[in-house]
């Protein structure tokens, strides 16, 4: 048995809770990527727009390609774009 207070009692709390920080870190990075998608890295969410936004052959289906991506990286169950006099152009969900 380990006795209180001693060195390696304290080393081994020490290591127990660094295990479950970082542990606690790797599962919270997954959930949030599973329930909210990308929306935490800005990044990704423009670098997978332009790989998309290439692929169109007019503005329209363009449009309709970003809401649709948009949907998709943040989890979202609905997007639409409308414009200023609340047409709607695009959606999506």
């Amino acid at each position: 048995m380990i006795a209180a207070g001693s060195p390696l009692a304290v080393v081994l709390i020490a290591a127990v809770a660094l295990l479950v920080t970082t542990s606690r870190s790797a599962v919270q990075h997954v959930v949030d990527r599973v329930l909210f998608g990308h929306w935490h890295n800005p990044h990704a969410v423009v670098s997978g727009i332009g790989r998309h936004m290439a692929a169109a052959s007019e503005p329209a289906e363009a449009l309709q390609r970003l809401v649709d991506l948009l949907r998709g990286v943040l989890r979202l169950p609905y997007v639409a774009f409308h414009t200023a006099d609340d047409t709607l152009v695009a959606h999506s969900g």
